[in-house]
């Protein structure tokens, strides 16, 4: 159907994460696979983690990528969006990206968490993550 092709479709992923430890680079608010179309596609991914610890935090929340179910997961952006807490506070981290989605391919899309070299040792003891994903046609002036 050409409205599909044309259309944009809206995926939501909201989680409580519970407590994190940035040192094993969590994955969290993962999507269902994206079901695959016979047309390009592009996903613009838009991501907030709240975070809260008993010690001063910082962290990295990148939006991320699986083509194989989960197994694995790539960051979809080339640097690390970092964040912090101050104790016993809420902190916020938004992270935006956006990934080609070439004809035939299934994908997921979640939130990793990591320390990325930041030297802070704390964790999170709560944990809060949005992630919506807008899937559109690769060219919106055209149909497939």
């Amino acid at each position: 159907r050409l409205g599909d092709a044309l259309g944009t479709t809206a995926i939501t992923a909201q989680q409580n994460s519970g407590p994190l430890d940035p040192d094993l680079s969590p994955v969290v608010c993962t999507t269902a696979p994206i079901a695959s179309a016979t047309y390009p596609r592009r996903a613009y991914i838009d991501a907030l983690l709240t975070v809260r610890s008993t010690a001063d935090l910082e962290l990295a929340a990148d939006p991320a990528i699986s083509v194989d179910a989960g197994a694995t997961w790539l960051s979809l952006t080339g640097h690390n969006h970092r964040g912090s807490a101050e104790a016993n506070r809420w902190g916020k981290l938004r992270t935006l990206g956006h990934a080609d989605i070439p004809p035939g391919q299934t994908m997921s899309f979640a939130i990793i968490v990591s320390r990325a070299g930041l030297f802070n040792t704390a964790s999170a003891t709560e944990s809060v993550c949005n992630l919506r994903v807008r899937i559109e046609h690769r060219n919106a002036f055209a149909s497939p």
